[in-house]
């Protein structure tokens, strides 16, 4: 289905303007351009790409967000918890250590052994 061009938007954008565009730097433009990701159009050596072009791409890597099934979302969560507990508990005897021991020395025993 073809729609009739809005006058006030341009057919072509150059490199600079469709950058503004996707809201990225002109070289990743570029290198969309020659890697093939993005269709484009040669002006007398200028490169330049169609709005609809831009907005077709987009589409096209849009991507869908991920929902979880609240079982999984339970399971994650708790999973959490537990790794946020763990990490409490350790820190909790790192400090009763540094107490016990305030020259930072290490308590535990260390066995040296050497080969005969």
């Amino acid at each position: 289905m073809e729609t009739t061009p809005n006058p006030e938007e341009p057919l072509v954008l150059t490199v600079r303007e469709a950058a503004a565009r996707l809201r990225v730097h002109e070289s990743t433009l570029r290198r969309m351009i020659s890697d093939g990701e993005l269709e484009h159009v040669r002006l007398r050596g200028r490169v330049m790409v169609a709005p609809d072009q831009i907005i077709s791409f987009v589409n096209r890597n849009r991507r869908a967000a991920k929902r979880l099934d609240p079982e999984d979302e339970l399971r994650l969560e708790a999973e959490a918890n537990r790794a946020r507990a763990d990490a409490i508990a350790r820190a909790q005897a790192q400090r009763e250590e540094n107490a016990q021991n305030p020259w930072g020395r290490s308590t535990r025993r260390r066995i040296n052994v050497y080969a005969a």
